[in-house]
């Protein structure tokens, strides 16, 4: 049967160009899935897509606007109106991941292979011992819209 096809190609010059044609078409599809797959499978197998709720611990509500930052990397996301969030791509099963938010304390947590990362934030209360206020500078009494007071030291 090999016989006939090439003695068939070679009479037929236009079935000649269109098998070539396909012969090329076949090596640059090949070709171009050898490339797709140059990322080692070990690789893909400890990244994941890390996704999650966070909440307050005090009262359970969802938090919006935490920070969640992939320890030592720039790949990082904010929690929605919801408190939900999701990294943007795929991150090392071995990773820690870090919350902060203002007024609560910052909380590290390894994924160790979870998918799904919920995280309870716990409040920060820092109290002030003492204010002081001061201030300096002059201005005419016309130009102030404000209220003016004036401290004598004690004696």
């Amino acid at each position: 049967m090999k016989k006939n096809l090439d003695l068939w190609v070679h009479l037929n010059p236009i079935i000649k160009k269109l098998f070539f044609g396909l012969k090329l078409t076949i090596l640059f599809i090949v070709f171009s899935v050898t490339n797709v797959f140059a990322i080692p499978l070990a690789d893909l197998q400890q990244q994941k897509v890390v996704s999650g709720t966070i909440t307050d611990a005090a009262t359970g509500e969802a938090m919006v606007g935490v920070n969640i930052q992939v320890q030592g990397k720039t790949i990082g996301s904010i929690s929605d109106i919801n408190g939900k969030y999701s990294l943007p791509s795929p991150v090392d099963q071995n990773a820690v991941l870090v919350f902060s938010f203002i007024g609560y304390v910052s909380q590290e947590t390894p994924i160790e292979g979870r998918t799904v990362v919920d995280v309870a934030l716990v409040s920060e209360i820092k109290g002030l011992d003492e204010v002081i206020v001061v201030g300096y500078g002059t201005e005419k009494k016309a130009t102030i819209t404000g209220s003016i007071s004036s401290v004598s030291g004690l004696s």
